[in-house]
């Protein structure tokens, strides 16, 4: 794994870990929710779900509120890769 991996999954589980401390009480709620557009843009563009969450910061970039998407979207996937206890 090179260092750019490797940066790019420590931002990965920082995200998972922000979220779980800001939003406790919802955390579980959204990321069932970000979990299923993982799989549905992934299903829907026969695509990996790692690629359907790139797909999906990227045309979330440009809007609005979306550094708060990005977060959940990474913190999700973390959550279906590796699920926090």
């Amino acid at each position: 794994m090179s260092e750019k991996h490797i940066e790019i999954v420590a931002t990965l589980y920082k995200a998972r870990k922000i979220v779980r401390y800001l939003y406790p009480d919802s955390y579980v709620d959204h990321c069932r929710n970000w979990q299923e557009t993982i799989k549905k843009v992934a299903a829907g563009l026969q695509i990996s779900e790692l690629e359907a969450v790139v797909d999906i910061l990227a045309k979330s970039a440009d809007e609005s509120g979306s550094a708060y998407t990005a977060i959940w979207v990474m913190a999700a996937y973390v959550e279906m890769v590796e699920p926090s206890a």
